[in-house]
């Protein structure tokens, strides 16, 4: 998996699957990439491990992980990403098959470790994934930001994020993903919303 997100920042990393019950992934990346000065790499690697508890049938498959990749630029000084990475999380999805194409809809609960702001939530987050076409599919994701609120100046608003996308399948194992993140401006004063490409490679063993 490559990320390219704004102010010249790339995010690489892979997952592994364990016989589709749980996975696990490593992540690392830099900003400032592509710039006159050097690039800034990220303090720490990320890290994602996932388990799925119960299987999907007429009720929500449930899982359960922890995440420590954030969203953006790594801020050592306030040791936490742009958008603090979600940490121990609970999650249930649920698909749906029609004419009008394929929905799945994803809901949780998460505690973020990125807690030097004092901002000690938990926080809720909900998203969709709709195949439109064959191989194209729109993206929405909702987050309340709820460990993310401290009126510091710095990160966060009070408000949500909201995030949108594209993304479309290029055979059996590439998908592209352009996503415009961000999109209630709550991310720092004066921060517009971003874009981010993301393309996957996926493959079986």
């Amino acid at each position: 998996m490559t990320r390219a997100m704004p102010e010249s920042t790339a995010l690489l990393g892979g997952w592994v699957g364990f016989k589709d019950f749980a996975h696990a992934g490593v992540f690392y990346g830099a900003y400032h990439l592509i710039d006159r000065g050097e690039p800034v790499f990220f303090d720490h690697v990320g890290f994602d491990v996932r388990v799925r508890f119960v299987a999907e049938t007429r009720w929500p498959a449930l899982a359960g992980g922890f995440d420590s990749q954030g969203w953006g630029a790594y801020d050592g000084g306030e040791r936490r990403y742009e958008r603090k990475s979600p940490g121990f999380y609970l999650v249930a999805s649920k698909n749906w098959h029609s004419f009008a194409g394929d929905l799945s809809l994803t809901a949780g609960a998460n505690y973020t470790l990125e807690t030097r702001d004092d901002d000690r939530a938990p926080n809720v987050f909900a998203s969709a994934d709709w195949f439109i076409f064959r191989h194209v599919s729109l993206l929405a994701d909702f987050d309340a930001a709820r460990n993310d609120n401290a009126d510091d100046g710095i990160y966060g608003e009070g408000g949500v994020y909201v995030d949108a996308g594209v993304r479309a399948l290029l055979g059996e194992t590439v998908s592209v993903m352009l996503v415009f993140t961000d999109l209630t401006h709550n991310l720092a004063p004066g921060d517009e919303s971003g874009r981010e490409v993301q393309i996957v490679f996926a493959n079986t063993f």
